[in-house]
C-alpha cells in the first residue's frame, strides 16, 4: 500500500503586497503546497491571479526565505536565536525606550509585503504601547491622494464593484485597470459591454487605451490642471447638475471662479492635452451619467502636489455628475467647502 497522502484542495486568500485578497483554490500533495490557482468562484477575479500571486508556492518554499530570528553577534555575523529569546530582547529594547525617551520614540514599519490582518494587529499593538504605526504602502503609494478626497467629502467608504456596471461613461485617469485590477477590470467590460463610453487619460498606452472611445496622453504631474479644465468646460457649457449642486456643494460659486482661470487653451499648454480632446472629454463625462472616474492613488502620489492633484480630480463630484454612490457620499457630509481644492491647483 503506498504511504503517500493523498492529494487535497483548500480554499484561501491571496494577501500579498495588496488588499484585495484574492480568492485562490491551494493543490496539497503530501501535506506541501503544489499549486495555487484563482478560485472560479469569485465574482471579481472569476478564476485569475495576478503575477504577484502565482509565485506563492515559490516564495513559501524557497531556500532563502527567513524562517526564523537572527541575531547580530560580536563579529558582525547573524546567527539563528529561539523565538523565545528574539521576543524578550525585543520587548526589553522597547520598554528602555519608552522609559528612558517615551513611547513615541518607537516606531513600528510595516512594509508592503504582507495584508490582511497583521499589520492591522501590529497597528493595535502601537496603539496600546502608545507608540507610531509607520505603515510604508500607504504612506508611499496612496496616503496623499486618499487625505486629498477626505478634505473635499470626508471619510468615505468605498462602493461596491458591481455599481460600476451601471455607468455610461467610465474615465481611467492614470492607472492601468486592465493589468493591475483584476476586479475592477471585469465591472469595466461590462459597462462597455453595455454601452458605456471609455475615456483613459495616461501618459502610457495601456490596454484599455486601445480600446477607448477617448485617449490621451497627459504631461505627468499636471492632472490639477486637466480636472480644473474640465470642469471649467462643464460649468460654462451649464452641464452640470444644479439641483445636486445647490443642496450638496458649497462655496461653488468660489470653485466656478477658479475652474475659470483655466480655459482649455491654457491647460492644454500646462497638460500638453489638446484644446479639442478637454472639450470632448468634458461634454462626454457631463453628458453620459452616470459616469464614473476611475484612479490610482500610487500614480498622482508620486509627486509633490499629488494630495491637490488628486483633490482637484475627487473635486468634479462638485459638478453633479458623478457616479450616484459618489454623490451620497459628498452629499453626507454638510461642512465641506470646496474652495480650497484649487486654491493650489
Amino acid at each position: 500500500m503506498s504511504s503517500q497522502m493523498p492529494v487535497s484542495e483548500a480554499y484561501s486568500a491571496c494577501v500579498l503586497s495588496c488588499p484585495d485578497t484574492c480568492a485562490y483554490v491551494v493543490t496539497v500533495e503530501n501535506g506541501r503546497v503544489v499549486r495555487v490557482r484563482g478560485d472560479p468562484r469569485h465574482p471579481y477575479t472569476l478564476g485569475r491571479c495576478c503575477p504577484k500571486g502565482y509565485p506563492h508556492v515559490l516564495r513559501t518554499y524557497h531556500q532563502h526565505r527567513l524562517r526564523h530570528p537572527l541575531s547580530r553577534n560580536e563579529t558582525g555575523n547573524f546567527v539563528r536565536i529561539a523565538w523565545d529569546e528574539a521576543l524578550d530582547e525585543t520587548a526589553e529594547w522597547m520598554r528602555e525606550a519608552k522609559k528612558r525617551y517615551g513611547p513615541q520614540s518607537v516606531g513600528i514599519y510595516s512594509g508592503s509585503g504582507n495584508d490582511g490582518m497583521p499589520p492591522r494587529l501590529a497597528a493595535r499593538f502601537a496603539n496600546a504601547f502608545g507608540c507610531r504605526m509607520m505603515p510604508g504602502i500607504v504612506e508611499i503609494c496612496f496616503e496623499g491622494p486618499y487625505e486629498g478626497a477626505r478634505s473635499n467629502v470626508g471619510p468615505f467608504p468605498p462602493h461596491e464593484l458591481s455599481d460600476c456596471v451601471d455607468s455610461q461613461c467610465i474615465v481611467i485617469w492614470g492607472t492601468d485597470k486592465f493589468e493591475s485590477s483584476l476586479h475592477t477590470k471585469q465591472v469595466i467590460q461590462q459597462a462597455i459591454d453595455r454601452g458605456a463610453k471609455l475615456i483613459v487619460m495616461d501618459p502610457r498606452r495601456t490596454p484599455h487605451a486601445k480600446m477607448a472611445d477617448t485617449y490621451t496622453t497627459i504631461r505627468p504631474g499636471t492632472d490639477a490642471a486637466l480636472a480644473l479644465g474640465i470642469a471649467n468646460e462643464i460649468i460654462r457649457r451649464d452641464l452640470y447638475d444644479h439641483d445636486f449642486v445647490n443642496k450638496h456643494v458649497l462655496v461653488f460659486e468660489e470653485y466656478r471662479t477658479r475652474a475659470a482661470e483655466y480655459d482649455k487653451e491654457r491647460v492644454s499648454e500646462i497638460t500638453w492635452v489638446e484644446p479639442d480632446t478637454i472639450e470632448k472629454i468634458a461634454v462626454a463625462f457631463a453628458t453620459h451619467g452616470p459616469a464614473l472616474t476611475a484612479t490610482a492613488p500610487a500614480g498622482m502620489n508620486h509627486y509633490t502636489n499629488g494630495t491637490w492633484a488628486a483633490r482637484t480630480v475627487h473635486s468634479l463630484l462638485a459638478d453633479g455628475v458623478e457616479e450616484p454612490c459618489l454623490r451620497q457620499n459628498a452629499s453626507g457630509h454638510s461642512e465641506t467647502s470646496w474652495s480650497e481644492a484649487w486654491a493650489t491647483g
